[in-house]
């Protein structure tokens, strides 16, 4: 695997031909002919880079063991922002939506799973995968503050037009992984505001900037 490559930098990934290889389950997640990347040795890997990007989407298999659990990992600097856990086949591919957004680096742990076919380890393919980085910096949603409405928390921010956002909440500070509340948002004008039917007794929010 070239690296860099598409803008970040790739750490034990490499390119493995699925349609001349010797192992064509490699080519399970396979969307684009004949080329997928994988985990070296079924060891852990790696997507950095100096300025954030996002991590959306992508096609994933197990190579050898079924129901092999990925962990997957985002930090922004030494900070831990997201931390999810995907189960993949080894039969059939699987479409990962990650969501993982404006991270400098992105680690992914195979473990686990049950013996499907013989010639290998926690090797797991990926293809089509959407990652976008962040050539300059997004302009930050200046959030105005909450109010109450009709039993609901209306958020209203200060917006850049054609900027694409999308808020979020967690229930407790110290949880990693965020929940998207509505679909995203585009504006043609400098405000947006969304209302939000809160069900637990607290929650946190943040609005992203995406590109």
């Amino acid at each position: 695997m070239p690296s860099p490559y598409g803008g970040v930098t790739w750490s034990n990934f490499y390119a493995y031909d699925a349609v001349t290889g010797v192992t064509p389950a490699y080519g399970i997640p396979m969307v684009s002919s004949p080329f997928v990347i994988y985990n070296g040795w079924g060891g852990p890997a790696s997507i950095t880079n100096a300025a954030p990007f996002d991590l959306v989407s992508g096609e994933l298999a197990a190579v050898f063991y079924d129901n092999q659990n990925l962990e997957v990992k985002g930090y922004c600097g030494a900070k831990l922002i997201y931390d999810r856990n995907f189960t993949l086949s080894a039969i059939l591919p699987t479409a990962v939506q990650f969501d993982c957004y404006g991270a400098t680096a992105v680690s992914f742990v195979s473990s686990g799973g049950t013996l499907y076919r013989s010639g290998g380890g926690e090797q797991f393919a990926m293809d089509d995968l959407v990652l976008i980085p962040h050539p300059t910096p997004c302009v930050r949603p200046q959030l105005r503050n909450p109010t109450r409405r009709g039993g609901a928390m209306q958020f209203v921010w200060d917006a850049q037009a054609g900027q694409t956002y999308q808020v979020q909440y967690i229930t407790d500070p110290s949880q990693t992984n965020w929940t998207n509340l509505g679909p995203r948002l585009t504006t043609g004008n400098y405000t947006l505001s969304l209302l939000d039917s809160c069900t637990n007794q607290q929650r946190f929010y943040r609005v992203l900037a995406l590109p």
